[in-house]
């Protein structure tokens, strides 16, 4: 067995967050990660990045790219599906829904240029544990004149390494990949897009005895295709039922936000009602299709996905592994790529592991980071949006989202005053 596949056996990655929803979004969120009693330690050095984006504000309309996804091809009467209900909504006089957009972002709570480096040695072999904590958003990641070896998805050992230009991450996804580095410089290691690794969505990497301005050279195009990490030829058991799903969006429906279905119902936290009814033991395949245009990541708590066919059948392809959260690309005619016709199996706890957290989050208290009210109500105004409109139930958020923030950063000043005076005092003696 190769040294990634030791590596990536051994390895269980996680996140962590506070239960409110407000506290993640206002940053509070990051990697737990469980090893072993024996550590096989097949890397140089261990790196754990936390992606996350701040000062949300909302748009109307824009579809979510998807071009970075393999296979590219879509299901055209599904994505008919969906489009027919889009044009009938417009039709209607009814706006396009809104969307959360970000001001700020960064990684392991600095932005691009705020923070230490990664410093590394020519010839180093760097594990990156990346972590995208973002409740929204999907990530990129690359790092110029290197390649990634993704050895293992949200913890989970991929039957197949296989090396890549870019990581794509989607919403609480985790990657762990492995990168030789062998291309000495001062680099920039970054989001794909522009506009957001220029508000911070970077780190700098440093190689040892090199100095300058940090670069940035965008990779050539790739796609992210989630088959080259299964292993070809492997046939699952057969299912005892299959279940099937159809993901869709009801414009604007919501008082101007989005409505989301899963076989035309949207899930109700007061009723909290069970759709699937399934039996302890028996074996269920998740036939996902997705109407929408947007990527929606799916996520089974306590259980993970097992790969066992591609979404078309005319592609012969058949691979196997697993993961804890997957992306449904919009149009697309199943679960896309590693999701597709997925069956949950059990997720083992983790009950002879020791826990450990690897890697303060430094955060960087700054007016950039966290907003009073009178700016969080002017961002929502460049949206042509008045804080005083918004529909009661969305305005409590707003408010619970703004309180929260407020009180994140008392307690971070306090935190950060008394660690200071502790210092100050130690200094004196």
């Amino acid at each position: 067995m190769d040294r990634e596949n030791k590596l990536a056996q051994r390895q269980r990655s996680s996140a962590c967050s506070k239960p409110a929803a407000t506290q993640r979004n206002s940053g509070q969120a990051g990697p737990i990660y469980i090893e072993p009693r024996n550590e096989p330690g097949n890397y140089d050095r261990e790196v754990f990045l936390v992606l996350k984006e701040f000062e949300p504000t909302l748009s109307r309309g824009g579809d979510m790219a998807q071009d970075f996804l393999a296979p590219a091809a879509h299901d055209k009467a599904l994505e008919e599906t969906g489009e027919a209900a889009m044009r009938a909504s417009l039709a209607k006089g009814m706006p396009h829904g809104f969307e959360v957009g970000y001001g700020l972002f960064s990684i392991n709570g600095r932005m691009l240029g705020q923070g230490e480096p990664v410093r590394v040695k020519l010839g180093e072999r760097v594990l990156f544990h990346v972590l995208n904590a973002s409740a929204t958003e999907i990530r990129s990641v690359a790092l110029p004149g290197h390649t990634f070896r993704v050895v293992a998805l949200d913890g989970n050992l991929v039957p197949t390494p296989a090396e890549v230009p870019v990581l794509w991450i989607g919403t609480a996804e985790r990657v762990s990949a492995i990168v030789e580095m062998n291309h000495p410089g001062v680099w920039v290691m970054g989001d794909l897009a522009d506009d957001d690794r220029d508000h911070g969505m970077g780190i700098v990497v440093e190689y040892a005895g090199r100095t300058g301005k940090p670069r940035w050279s965008a990779p050539k195009p790739s796609k992210w295709d989630y088959t080259r990490f299964g292993k070809p030829g492997t046939a699952a058991a057969m299912p005892d039922e299959t279940i099937e799903m159809i993901f869709e969006k009801n414009n604007a429906a919501l008082d101007g936000f989005n409505q989301w279905t899963i076989n035309g119902t949207p899930f109700s936290m007061e009723t909290m009602e069970p759709k699937l009814p399934i039996r302890q033991g028996r074996r269920y395949r998740l036939h996902m299709r997705n109407a929408s245009d947007d990527i929606h990541p799916v996520h089974l708590h306590r259980h993970r996905l097992r790969v066992d066919r591609d979404r078309r059948e005319s592609h012969g392809w058949r691979a196997q592994g697993r993961c804890d959260a997957g992306r449904l690309s919009g149009g697309g005619g199943g679960l896309h790529s590693r999701q597709s016709r997925a069956h949950t199996v059990p997720l083992p706890p983790a009950t002879a592991h020791g826990l450990r957290f690897h890697g303060v989050v430094r955060l960087c208290v700054k007016a950039a980071y966290i907003r009073c009210k009178t700016m969080a109500r002017k961002k929502l105004k460049w949206q042509n949006i008045d804080a005083d409109d918004l529909p009661a139930e969305v305005k409590r958020s707003f408010n619970a989202m703004v309180e929260a923030e407020a009180t994140f950063k008392a307690d971070l000043e306090k935190l950060l005053k008394t660690s200071l005076d502790r210092l100050a005092r130690a200094s004196r003696t």
